[in-house]
């Protein structure tokens, strides 16, 4: 099984990660290339949760001049409303820049107690509970004769503190690219609907273009995040997409999808910090770790079983080498946003 997606590609059957990069020269700007990628999309529907990257497909949407309507959701847990700031963000930013939305509200305690997140995790190969309510969340919405529109990650660099270089972490290996992307292409192409995610990475030129936006970034606000798994990259992902649009993105101070307040309520229950992740992401990791292990005699994390290969591998270590330069001669400020959750 092949997954690609233009600038990433997963060939599992041959235990092959690709990563494909190409400058299409100084003169050709990414936000030509995002809008001429997105146009492709035709009467999209905006998967808006409020947060950076959603909020930066609309704009780009809007500068496009593409008509589009958003749809957000409001998590419950009886009446309470666990992803309410989020939620909130979602309603905020469309009336402020004249989005029609449509809202809706999903049952989360009934989703997991009735069991229908190992049904989603197990069509659609994922291990994260998170990714199953998504999943489930698209099924709740009419979609026909639409494209679905969601944000997705953004290639870019960080500081390793130890050895203080400059390193990528463009979905550095294969097991992130199954874990973030492949469950959407696999949705898409069960429904058959055209879904757009992860649009930076569509294309060698917008993977390349994407990358030296983020080097750009850097030397324009002297930041640089870290390989801290610990930290939140919104600061910097804020400035990432304000360097390519021409209106800039409503400020978040701290995403809140729900999981957060779900994992806190159990602890409380249990004194377990890890009670829900015991409960309910042990048992997709079991799952998929058998998965791949029957079909490709791979572990779930194979880690080592997968070789990397980069097309333009040349183009990158540019960017990498001028910018370790950039760092080693300036006053570059460490970002270290720290995550608030369990």
């Amino acid at each position: 099984m092949k997954h690609d997606i233009g600038g990433l590609s997963l060939d599992l059957d041959n235990l092959l990660f690709r990563l494909n990069l190409n400058n299409p020269g100084d003169d050709i700007k990414l936000v030509d290339l995002c809008i001429e990628k997105i146009k492709e999309y035709e009467n999209p529907l905006v998967c808006l949760s409020g947060g950076y990257d959603s909020q930066f497909m609309c704009l780009l949407l809007k500068q496009a001049g593409i008509e589009f309507t958003a749809v957000t959701y409001e998590t419950m847990w009886g009446l309470n409303v666990i992803n309410s700031p989020d939620a909130y963000m979602a309603q905020n930013f469309a009336k402020k820049h004249d989005i029609p939305l449509q809202l809706i509200q999903l049952d989360f305690k009934t989703f997991l107690e009735s069991e229908q997140y190992l049904e989603y995790a197990i069509k659609y190969h994922t291990s994260s509970p998170q990714i199953a309510y998504h999943l489930y969340f698209l099924d709740q919405i009419d979609y026909t004769d639409r494209s679905i529109v969601m944000g997705g990650d953004i290639p870019r660099f960080a500081l390793d503190e130890d050895t203080q270089e400059i390193i990528s972490m463009i979905h550095s290996d294969g097991e992130l690219f199954r874990t973030t992307i492949i469950p959407y292409k696999m949705y898409a192409e069960e429904n058959n609907v055209k879904m757009c995610k992860d649009l930076l990475f569509y294309s060698p030129e917008l993977f390349y273009k994407s990358l030296e936006n983020f080097a750009n970034l850097v030397k324009k606000h002297n930041v640089i995040g870290t390989m801290d798994d610990t930290t939140t990259g919104n600061y910097i992902k804020e400035l990432y997409y304000n360097n390519i649009t021409e209106e800039d993105c409503e400020t978040n101070l701290m995403s809140n999808t729900g999981f957060e307040n779900i994992k806190l309520h159990f602890m409380s229950l249990s004194g377990d910090y890890d009670d829900f992740n015991n409960k309910y992401r042990a048992p997709l990791m079991s799952l998929l770790d058998n998965f791949y292990k029957k079909t490709y005699s791979i572990t779930f994390n194979y880690t080592g079983s997968i070789s990397q290969k980069i097309s333009g591998f040349d183009q990158m270590a540019l960017l990498i080498d001028d910018l370790q330069d950039y760092y080693e001669n300036n006053s570059i400020k460490l970002i270290k946003h720290y995550k608030l959750e369990f």
